[in-house]
């Protein structure tokens, strides 16, 4: 199953939902929503997020799988 339509596809249907950023030919776009409200989990993922761009471990796993 294609994750991209589904997404598409509530976004349309939630106004409150949006698509930030995708990954240009992707065959397989993938992201993370969050709860807009829900400021405590965004910030536990930008941690994490921000973690393993640090330890290098991003950089890795982004050029296995061919991301720029």
């Amino acid at each position: 199953m294609k994750v991209y339509p589904v997404a598409a596809w509530l976004t349309r249907q939630n106004p409150g939902l949006r698509i930030v950023a995708q990954i240009p030919h992707d065959p397989q776009p993938l992201g993370i929503g969050l709860n807009k409200n829900n400021s405590g989990l965004l910030a536990a993922v930008n941690a994490k997020l921000a973690e393993i761009k640090q330890d290098g471990a991003y950089g890795r796993l982004a050029k296995k799988w061919g991301v720029p």
